[in-house]
């Protein structure tokens, strides 16, 4: 049972690297996307119930959904950045981010051209890229060295 445990960590921190980098490589091919102007619809930051701790009550995520119109096409978003953030316990962090996006404001939307509906506003590898990378390549490194180690 041990080594199947090890095993299995050992293969989910390497797919998990292998998934971080897929969304890290997106983040710097939409550096070279085409970009068009579009238009923030709302900007807000979201509040649900903390998952999982006693002592702080609410995370935070900044939400923007935004529209840019392609080849004649209209098309609504609201991914920020690949890999795209999730909740945090900092109000104040993603509240700044919303108001960066203020409502009716044009932004630059940076477009997929193989899937003109695949857009973010932010493009470029977030430091998050790496940092989850590490973590996934440590859990299966130690996994695989306990595994050798017996």
């Amino acid at each position: 049972m041990r080594t199947l445990v090890l095993l299995a960590l050992a293969l989910g921190g390497l797919l998990g690297a292998l998934m971080i980098h897929r969304q890290g490589s997106k983040a710097a091919a939409a550096l070279d996307w085409p970009q068009v102007t579009g238009s923030v619809l709302d900007s807000r930051v979201e509040t649900r119930a903390a998952r999982g701790s006693a002592a702080r009550q609410w995370d935070y995520k900044a939400v923007i959904h935004y529209r840019y119109t392609l080849n004649g096409r209209q098309y609504d978003a609201s991914r920020r950045r690949y890999p795209e953030p999730g909740y945090s316990d900092n109000e104040a962090g993603e509240a700044a981010i919303a108001a960066r996006y203020p409502a009716g404001q044009p932004v630059r939307v940076h477009v997929n051209p193989a899937n003109p509906a695949d857009s973010v506003l932010e493009a470029g590898r977030h430091w998050t890229v790496w940092a989850g990378m590490a973590m996934a390549i440590l859990v299966a490194v130690i996994a695989i060295a306990v595994l050798v180690a017996g």
